[in-house]
């Protein structure tokens, strides 16, 4: 598992969890990963969820 930088402003409360979201550059361009959870926050917090079980059972 690799870590990443977050950016402690760009986060969200959600169910009582906090939710950080990665904010560095990528391929060479600068993202922010709270803007496209912000356009489809239903499917990412259930791909964001079927993920973090996988990682949790390593």
């Amino acid at each position: 598992m690799k870590r990443v930088p977050a950016d402690p402003k760009t986060f969200k409360i959600h169910n009582g969890e906090l939710l950080l979201f990665f904010n560095d550059f990528y391929q060479g361009q600068v993202v922010n990963t709270i803007v496209p959870w912000n356009q489809d926050e239903a499917n990412m917090m259930a791909s964001a969820e079927n993920h973090w079980k996988l990682m949790n059972r390593k």
